[in-house]
């Protein structure tokens, strides 16, 4: 009506003047043709883009069948994994077109091949060198099983809050490689990973029980927050992933091309079906050579390694240890019943007399003791004061102390530490087998 009164007012005043009525007439109606014409451009776009939107919504993708499991090999139950897919699938869809690399990756990038089934990453963030080779090496073969490259954290120290230990600056990559395909961490953060993994795209992967929406905790806590924030990474959500489904379908490359973990996705203690690939773990050249010159100058051939392990972190541990039948690295033992004091934590008198045994038994030159705890280890050196025979201490840290243990014609370990754990690998591997305290034969 509005409209109706506006023209018949007009239509008065110019009455006058039928030309000047014809003009603004004809104005009028080009403007309302004008605005019908927008309006329907409009209806049309929307209806486009929500069209493209549902087309898009029921493609298939990798994430949608993303299931639950536990990050140390475990499955949940069929319920769980359902109500996983309803509740933490439904929330995913929204963004998961997000993870896709819309431009073609590149066959090489800084003279690097990239992989095109993708690559793993994890966090080593549980427990010192021992526990991280152990997950290093179940990793390794997880990551042959999902056909994707490895990329190798550096070990974690704690110090201030966490130092990172290079895999190269110990370790042989080279072989390595002949297991699986593998590249270092820092080698992937600085030349592949703005090209295959850039900021945007960057989710942390996590196993989960809970209905609720998947929350990783990803940077929470040391070493967790130090260790991404050490390579600059930040994360932009988390995503449900469980060791326990086929990735294939579960995290497709094409949707999921770098996966970041937060915890290793292998077992501890590491299956025994795994205690072969150590073959692949040997300490790289430099590291070698620097050993082998340490023992020439403190060492007469043939000699005795020891791990003696102490501290009151260990009694503590051994305290919840003694009476289980498998406690920590206690598989890499054979033994029958429980775990008992001495296995675990031997006495002064107890070390001396296994010493003692070996060395008569076999006509040892000397002896070299790895220890966290100089003060017993002198106490050891004393009590063997009636054999002779020279006693060394490590002085040149935890990694060379295990690299002088690798190289002994003879080994003395501890049942349920996985720093002997990583020593009794090694030379299981090469033929060459260990003695423990409180087990009587060499295994």
């Amino acid at each position: 009506l509005s409209f109706v009164d506006c023209v018949f007012e007009v239509r008065t005043a110019v009455r006058s003047s039928k030309y000047l009525f014809r003009i603004v007439m004809v104005s009028l109606l080009s403007v309302t043709a004008f605005i019908f014409a927008v309006t329907i451009i409009n209806a049309c776009t929307l209806l486009l883009d929500t069209s493209s939107n549902v087309v898009s919504a029921n493609q298939p993708r990798g994430g949608d069948e993303e299931g639950v499991g536990d990050t140390w090999g475990g499955d949940f139950s069929a319920s769980s994994l359902n109500a996983m897919k309803t509740n933490v699938g439904e929330e995913q869809d929204a963004t998961m077109e997000t993870q896709h690399h819309v431009d073609p990756l590149p066959s090489t990038v800084s003279g690097i091949a990239i992989d095109p089934s993708g690559y793993l990453l994890y966090c080593p963030c549980m427990g010192r060198f021992g526990n991280q080779m152990e997950h290093f090496i179940g990793s390794l073969d997880f990551a042959k099983r999902v056909n994707r490259t490895l990329v190798i954290p550096p070990f974690i120290t704690y110090t201030h809050p966490i130092s990172l230990v290079p895999f190269t600056s110990l370790f042989d990559l080279r072989l390595v490689s002949e297991y699986h395909r593998v590249i270092p961490m820092a080698t992937f953060m600085s030349l592949l990973a703005s090209k295959v993994w850039p900021n945007e795209h960057r989710y942390m992967y996590c196993p989960t029980i809970s209905s609720d929406a998947v929350d990783c905790k990803t940077k929470v806590g040391n070493p967790f927050g130090p260790f991404w924030d050490s390579f600059n990474i930040d994360f932009v959500g988390d995503r449900a992933a469980s060791v326990s489904l086929d990735w294939s379908q579960q995290l497709d490359p094409s949707s999921h091309f770098v996966v970041a973990m937060r915890g290793a996705p292998a077992a501890f203690p590491m299956s025994k079906r795994l205690h072969s690939l150590a073959k692949y773990v040997e300490w790289n050249d430099g590291m070698l050579q620097r050993t082998q010159t340490w023992i020439g100058k403190n060492l007469i051939k043939p000699y005795l390694a020891v791990h003696l392990r102490a501290g009151r972190d260990w009694e503590m541990a051994c305290e919840h240890g003694v009476g289980l039948r498998s406690y920590m690295a206690s598989p890499q033992c054979t033994f029958q019943g429980n775990i008992n004091q001495e296995m675990c934590l031997p006495t002064k008198e107890d070390v001396v007399e296994k010493i003692s045994l070996l060395v008569i038994e076999n006509g040892y030159k000397s002896i070299f003791i790895g220890t966290d705890s100089s003060m017993e280890a002198r106490k050891v050196k004393e009590g063997l004061t009636d054999l002779e025979i020279d006693v060394k201490f490590g002085n040149g840290g935890p990694m060379m102390d295990l690299a002088v243990m690798t190289q002994a014609d003879e080994f003395l370990g501890n049942c349920v530490s996985s720093f002997t754990s990583f020593v009794t690998r090694y030379r299981r591997a090469r033929r060459e087998g260990a003695y423990f305290f409180g087990l009587k034969n060499k295994q």
